[in-house]
């Protein structure tokens, strides 16, 4: 999946996803409250780190996965 098509699916259509960089899952759900959109990532079976954005653009443009942006290691990611 190209970027952009992501983009349209989860910010417009707010589709959930799941990906693997590296070690680690990578979960862009809604949250729990259904009050916004939630990240969790996810290795050796444990939460290693969570956050929930108003947005799902905000969580975009501000959540990082080892310093970098889910869009910098787009081409690295794995789908599950």
């Amino acid at each position: 999946m190209e970027w952009q098509e992501f983009l349209d699916r989860y910010v417009n259509n707010h589709e959930e996803f799941v990906f693997k960089y590296k070690d680690i899952k990578i979960e862009l759900l809604y949250a729990p409250k259904g009050d916004g959109f939630s990240v969790y990532l996810v290795k050796n079976k444990k939460v290693i780190d969570e956050k929930i954005y108003s947005l799902p653009q905000k969580l975009l443009s501000d959540f990082k996965i080892n310093g970098k942006l889910i869009i910098d290691i787009w081409d690295d990611l794995e789908w599950k």
